[in-house]
Parts: structure tokens; C-alpha cells; sequence
């Protein structure tokens, strides 16, 4: 339980496939507002109790607030936290991996070095991991990662969305039994826009 007394928003929830009474969760902690980091959750026992930490990595400038959280476990039990680093001088969407249900987490990994909004999913089969986010290059434009080495490295960003839309953003990935890989998201020319 928080007694601070800050705000936490931005929620995300992601459940384990290894083990179903492994859930973990994560949110915008303003505990030292107005710098953000992200709160995170876990739970071996479907809910029924959970333990929380916030994820502060050393390797970043203390100015740098972390936010905007998104997880997704693979197919092997590794939990992915994607986030927006900002504020400081190592600014971008990173990715940190934990091993232990969502207890801890290695140092993130960058993805970007800017963007907004970052959205993870995983092939449950290959256990790719897949990064989406919106970023300003000639409007506000989505771009696309992936991982292949289990998130040690990624690719470099693919912008997917159109080259004339300039206001997308909140790309909300998906993945098919195939290993297809789905996107939608909103744009303010066209209420939604989707890619495979």
C-alpha cells in the first residue's frame, strides 16, 4: 500500500503463461513529483496479495523521470517493460526484461531516443518482442522495434504509419497464432488506422 499520498496513472497488467497465478502490473508513481518513475507490481497467487518496488535504473541521469509503462511476458515467462525516459539527458523509449515473474528487472535496454507512449506484445511461439510508439518526425508518427535475442538488442525504428498523418498516436499491438503481427491506432485525420 502507497501512504505517500501521490498520484499513480497509466496502468498495465500482464499475466504470465507459464504460470497463471503470476501477474504483474506497473503505473506512473509521482512519489517525488514533479519527477515520475514506474511503480511496479507482482503476485504469485492470482491477486490475492501483491508485493511493489519502482523501477529506478542506475545507468540513467538522476534528472530523468521514467513513465508510460506497458508489459508483456513471452511465451518462456520473461516479463517486458517497455517506458518513456524524459526529462533528463537519456530521453527515449527503453526496455527492461525480468526473469523472476516481475521482481526485478535488468537494466533497460534503448530502443529510441525519443518517442512517446511505447506499447509492447510478444510472439508467444518465438518470443520476439515487438515495440511500438509515437514520435515527432514530420508529425506525430508511429514507429516499430523488435527483438529477436530474448530484448538485449532491438532494431532500428521503422516508422509504419503514413507518411502524410501527423496526428497518431496510442498504438495498441497485438499478435496472431502465426506470429503475424497487428497494430491499430488513433489518428486525428482518420479516427483509427490499423497495419499487419
Amino acid at each position: 500500500q502507497d501512504l505517500t499520498g501521490r498520484a499513480q496513472n497509466e496502468t498495465t497488467i500482464a499475466v504470465n503463461p507459464t504460470d497463471p497465478l503470476n501477474l504483474a502490473g506497473a503505473w506512473n508513481d509521482f512519489f517525488a513529483y514533479p519527477r515520475t518513475v514506474v511503480g511496479y507490481g507482482w503476485t504469485r497467487d492470482g491477486g490475492q496479495t501483491w508485493q511493489s518496488d519502482r523501477l529506478m535504473p542506475v545507468t540513467l541521469d538522476r534528472w530523468t523521470s521514467t513513465a508510460d509503462p506497458a508489459l508483456a511476458f513471452d511465451g518462456a515467462g520473461s516479463l517486458f517493460l517497455a517506458m518513456l525516459a524524459y526529462g533528463g539527458a537519456d530521453e527515449g523509449i527503453l526496455v527492461a526484461r525480468s526473469d523472476d515473474g516481475g521482481e526485478t528487472f535488468a537494466g533497460p535496454v534503448r530502443v529510441s531516443s525519443g518517442g512517446d507512449k511505447p506499447y509492447v506484445a510478444t510472439d508467444p511461439v518465438s518470443n520476439a518482442v515487438y515495440v511500438f510508439w509515437g514520435e515527432v518526425a514530420g508529425g506525430f508518427s508511429i514507429f516499430f522495434s523488435k527483438s529477436t535475442d530474448g530484448g538485449a538488442t532491438f532494431t532500428a525504428p521503422l516508422k509504419i504509419s503514413d507518411a502524410g498523418d501527423s496526428g497518431n498516436n496510442l498504438a495498441a499491438p497485438g499478435v496472431g497464432p502465426n506470429g503475424e503481427v497487428y497494430v491499430a491506432w488513433s489518428d486525428t485525420d482518420l479516427p483509427i488506422e490499423f497495419d499487419r
